[in-house]
């Protein structure tokens, strides 16, 4: 919807509880550590079966992150979570190991049930829709398919039976139940219907559509950032041994008493060298490839007319963002690009570099001694992109990117991998998938 469609801001309010600090720090921010606690035990699992060999992570980070936002986003309990799907397949099984050395082992995933079946057809849905010039029609034509038609009634059919499941409890409680994104969408229309004299529409197109982005918004690109992150930290040694201390100096309790750092200590610690971590995987993997906006009036770009209605494609990836920026004429630029250009700097020449520290700047205290805090705006990065317009969800993935990566580097050290394991390939699908993501785990 463009800025100017009415509809957006009844959207907008609809769904506008969900990223308030109270909602993610009592109902998400639970949620997201008991999740991240569970991929540790699995892990735990895996390293022990695996007898010191590598093996592969990408889909135990997508059954994470996918139970991280189911539980946000409607309360899904632990008889549907892939994680102890994942957890009881792989006690229950022993992995098979190549005859090279040093080759990863092999673990075969369990079953996929109804329920994640249909959400782990979403972003599939939405690359079908994306990848052709006829969007909606491309997707009717997908539910011809048998395993698209499955898994959109499996979808459909949750969907509503979690929805019966908020409003009975919402019926009951009131206000003082609403411990999901769903919740609070039901809560809310509830209200409306109250104000305006209507009947509530519960299974509204709305609420499901918006329920539904969430739930993609919250999950792909979140793990697909993650799988970076953990070929990242395997990759680049002294990054992992610096993050690990900044962790158990900020949590100290936690470390002298050997035990892993609570939800309340993680959402309350300010950790600058974890914020560089977090931003420099995130400009650095560029997961998602383009932002596109559309011009809502006729205009100059760098001295190119640019007539309204243009759609205008800036990519996440490449000059200026991973590579050095292209030399622009400043004659060329508008007045308020002259005014504005130097308040984010262009990166220095180390660009193709991961390197977290060009986040981080020294600043005096209070009492004149010399600190490194973190610098958002220390160069270009539009992963979430920028304005009012931006990721309606920023604040839940930072969330997820904090509790995550915490906990695993608490737990584990991530040893370095052959180069066969570690590679920079991707698949392009809704974003940008690393090829492999394996790790080799060590206690920390």
């Amino acid at each position: 919807m463009q800025t100017a469609d009415p509809r957006l801001q009844f959207h907008k309010k609809l769904i506008r509880d969900l990223m308030t600090p109270k909602f993610l720090k009592e109902a998400s921010a639970p949620q997201i550590y008991e999740k991240a606690t569970a991929l540790i035990a699995l892990w735990k699992l895996k390293a022990f079966k695996s007898y010191g060999r590598p093996f592969s992570v990408g889909n135990d980070l997508y059954s994470a992150t996918l139970d991280m936002i189911c539980a946000v986003a409607f309360g899904m309990d632990d008889t549907s979570s892939a994680l102890q799907h994942e957890i009881s397949h792989i006690q229950s099984i022993n992995p098979t190991f190549p005859i090279v050395k040093g080759e990863p082992a092999c673990f075969s995933s369990a079953p996929v049930t109804p329920e994640l079946e249909g959400l782990f057809n979403i972003p599939e849905m939405v690359s079908i829709a994306q990848a052709s010039p006829f969007p909606s029609l491309s997707q009717t034509l997908a539910l011809l398919n048998p395993k698209h038609a499955r898994a959109h009634w499996n979808r459909k059919t949750l969907i509503m039976r979690q929805t019966d499941k908020s409003l009975q409890k919402l019926t009951l409680g009131g206000s003082s139940e609403c411990k999901s994104a769903l919740d609070q969408l039901l809560w809310r229309e509830m209200n409306a219907a109250k104000m305006a004299g209507r009947l509530p529409n519960y299974y509204s197109p709305v609420i499901r559509d918006e329920l539904l982005g969430y739930l993609l918004g919250g999950h792909d690109s979140t793990a697909a950032t993650l799988c970076w992150w953990v070929k990242y930290i395997s990759a680049y040694q002294s990054v992992q041994t610096r993050l690990r201390d900044a962790l158990r100096q900020a949590h100290v309790d936690a470390y002298q008493t050997s035990r892993l750092p609570t939800i309340d200590e993680i959402c309350d610690a300010s950790i600058p060298y974890l914020d560089a971590v977090m931003e420099e995987t995130l400009r650095y993997a560029s997961v998602a490839t383009l932002i596109v906006r559309m011009s809502t009036c006729d205009t100059q770009i760098l001295g190119y007319q640019i007539p309204k209605g243009t759609d205008i494609m800036m990519s996440l990836t490449g000059p200026s963002i991973t590579e050095p920026g292209l030399p622009i004429r400043e004659m060329s630029r508008s007045l308020e690009s002259q005014e504005s250009k130097d308040k984010v700097l262009p990166w220095e020449e180390d660009i193709s570099q991961f390197k977290p520290e060009r986040w981080l700047k020294l600043v005096k205290s209070a009492d004149g001694k010399e600190e490194e805090v973190f610098d958002s705006r220390a160069g270009p990065n539009l992963a979430f992109s920028a304005g009012p317009r931006q990721c309606f969800g920023k604040k839940l993935a930072y969330m997820k990117l904090e509790v995550v990566m915490t906990l695993l580097i608490w737990s584990f050290e991530f040893q370095e991998l052959d180069e066969s394991l570690n590679g920079p390939d991707i698949i392009e699908k809704l974003v940008n998938l690393p090829k492999d993501c394996y790790v080799k785990l060590a206690r920390a």
